[in-house]
């Protein structure tokens, strides 16, 4: 029997929203028949391991998370943020309607259906210098909304070395690690894919003075290049994340500017208070650098970019604010286009480019005003810049700039103001800033980013395989 204040539901709810760590995912309440009387709609979300059986409700923990009820006229559910506790789960929506007289067992109660796994987020991991002290990690979200979410948990503390001045990821996402500008070791953690932190080791692996300012991985992530002081040391990367010192130069000053071409045949580096970057050509068999070729920069160069195809470099040049450009020939050779350089911002920094080439920004170290982050736009036949004009930086000091692996959000960490500020990268290169972020500590330095994967550590097969035997083969992964 049926009366005019039964409920009935007549779509489900729907969800929407890409199913990654700390993505928004959305859903709507659906839709419904009911009689004249007051009526609720309580909602949970809720998660299966295999998208069909055993689903629970969600950890209040999630960020976002809401179990609050919706009264008459319910509305949507408040959106749910995917924690760690939630990567590579399946994700529904219950949504249990009633009113004064489907209530208790007579609710009727109705599920989305299930997302997609929930998959890892790509993780910013934002160093701070903390005025020369103990320095902390925080590790950030990328995401599509909003942007960039803190990951759960806290900050890590760089406790016994002082001042970390960036982070530098391994190319395979699975290794991040942390150098000093008051020590030549290196700090190593392991990255899982929920964006976890796990402190692995301390590696003295730089040779020379402290005064540590980059690393830079050479793409196949065999071999990495640190700058400390006027040392320029190559160490050889292990499966595990060892580093191996297998060469070390000295030239030239402290270089802020490091970075290896796409086909990891040769490395550059910007010396400052100079007026020229190096290039080196990397030896195949050692991932030694050799052979440096000196060019004009102008006084004080400091970050260095390659274009994703490696035909075009540029270089932030400090002292007079501008953006140095060169086309690369063979064996990295550089040649500087006409005109050899375009105006930057004030006391120009940090560079970052878009993964298709296309764009390119340049960051203000000025700690004065409010800074600017200034777009380009990269000629792709030429390599010529054209500039597009700047946005507010959202702090002051921004010495560095990252770009997401997707291209998607562009992070200004500013040193004076202790702000680490996100920008969505829109059509034709435009920036539409987002909610600014205050990681742990003071002075947020630069930026490491990594797209965490499930890596096979381990690979063991029986000794004296057998034509006539079942063999047994073990993989040991990390998650």
């Amino acid at each position: 029997v049926t009366t005019e204040y039964e409920i009935t539901n007549t779509a489900r709810p729907t969800l929407s929203g890409t199913p990654t760590l700390g993505s928004a995912q959305q859903g709507t309440a659906g839709s419904w028949t009911y009689g004249p009387t007051s009526w609720r709609i309580d909602y949970r979300w809720e998660y299966s391991a295999d998208g069909s059986t055993g689903w629970t409700d969600v950890p209040t923990s999630c960020p976002g998370y809401s179990s609050a009820t919706t009264a008459n006229p319910p509305g949507a559910p408040g959106a749910l943020y995917p924690c760690q506790a939630l990567v590579w789960k399946f994700l529904r929506l219950r949504a249990t309607a009633s009113n004064a007289w489907s209530t208790g067992a007579n609710a009727v109660v109705v599920h989305s259906d299930p997302t997609a796994r929930i998959t890892p987020a790509d993780i910013a991991i934002a160093p701070t210098y903390n005025g020369g002290g103990t320095g902390y990690l925080s590790p950030y979200w990328i995401t599509s909304s909003p942007y960039l979410l803190r990951a759960s948990g806290s900050a890590t503390s760089m406790s016994g070395l002082n001042g970390p001045y960036g982070v530098a990821t391994s190319p395979d996402g699975r290794f991040a690690y942390a150098y000093f500008n008051g020590s030549t070791t290196i700090r190593r953690y392991r990255i899982s894919q929920a964006g976890d932190l796990t402190f692995e080791a301390d590696m003295a692996a730089v040779t020379g003075t402290t005064g540590c300012r980059n690393m830079a991985f050479a793409p196949s992530g065999a071999y990495a290049y640190i700058a400390c002081g006027s040392y320029l040391t190559t160490v050889k990367v292990g499966i595990d994340g060892t580093l191996t010192r297998v060469g070390n130069l000295s030239a030239g000053g402290t270089s802020f500017g490091l970075a290896v071409s796409p086909d990891g045949s040769t490395l550059y580096r910007g010396y400052a208070n100079s007026s020229y970057i190096t290039r080196y050509l990397i030896n195949a068999d050692t991932g030694i650098p050799a052979s440096p070729i000196n060019y004009t920069a102008a006084s004080n160069p400091r970050d260095i970019q390659i274009t994703p195809d490696g035909r075009f470099l540029y270089v932030a040049q400090y002292s007079n604010g501008r953006i140095y450009q060169y086309q690369v020939g063979a064996q990295g050779t550089l040649t500087a286009m006409s005109p050899a350089y375009v105006t930057g911002p004030t006391r120009a920094s940090g560079l970052a480019i878009a993964p298709d080439g296309g764009y390119l920004f340049a960051s203000a170290d000025y700690a004065t005003a409010a800074s600017q982050v200034q777009r380009y736009q990269v000629n792709s036949s030429t390599g010529a810049l054209t500039d597009l004009g700047a946005v507010n930086s959202g702090g002051q000091q921004t010495t560095y700039l990252a770009m997401s692996p997707s291209g998607e959000v562009l992070m200004a960490p500013s040193w004076a103001s202790g702000t680490l500020t996100p920008y969505e990268v829109g059509s034709g290169g435009a920036l539409t800033q987002r909610s600014v972020q205050g990681p742990t500590g003071s002075n947020p330095a630069r930026i490491g980013v990594a797209r965490p994967q499930l890596a096979v550590d381990q690979f063991s097969a029986p000794t004296t395989p057998r034509r006539d035997a079942t063999m047994s083969y073990t993989l040991t992964f990390t998650r």
